[in-house]
């Protein structure tokens, strides 16, 4: 993954161990220094990083010590979205309470081989593979909603 992919805010989950924030730990990003390398190990961009875990501490790592979060439809339903099958290959899930809002119609929609992409005002962002383009995906669409994992 490249620096220009992440937003602050993002989820991604820590995959090495002895770092300053402890691996399989989930983080909020807090900050980006896309400029920052260490020469000779071929690491780039820094990433403050804020654990979920309140009883670790924030820390900095490097890009390539994050792996993105798989989109889950449980990862959906915990947020408030609803399945809704259909008859023919593709399915959605529909929005509940915490996501109502009057002025975008939006909605994500899923085929059998599990692939998301997220249908808002009759435009189609495809590819939803991970957490942080779900997030990225509600910031354009205006949404403010935290994910829950």
């Amino acid at each position: 993954m490249k620096a220009n992919k992440l937003m602050i805010g993002d989820y991604f989950r820590v995959n090495r161990d002895g770092l300053c924030i402890k691996k399989g730990t989930i983080v909020r990003i807090v900050g980006i220094d896309g400029e920052d390398k260490l020469e000779g190990k071929g690491l780039v961009c820094a990433v403050h990083c804020h654990p979920l875990d309140r009883e670790q501490y924030d820390g900095g790592i490097w890009l390539a010590y994050l792996d993105p979060i798989p989109l889950t439809p449980e990862i959906l339903e915990k947020n408030g979205f609803g399945y809704v099958e259909s008859d023919s290959e593709l399915s959605h899930y529909y929005p509940g309470e915490p996501f109502y809002c009057a002025d975008i119609d939006f909605h994500i929609g899923t085929d059998r081989r599990g692939h998301f992409w997220l249908n808002y005002d009759n435009n189609s962002i495809y590819g939803l593979r991970f957490v942080h383009e779900l997030q990225h995906a509600f910031r354009l669409c205006g949404i403010e909603k935290e994910i829950i994992l």
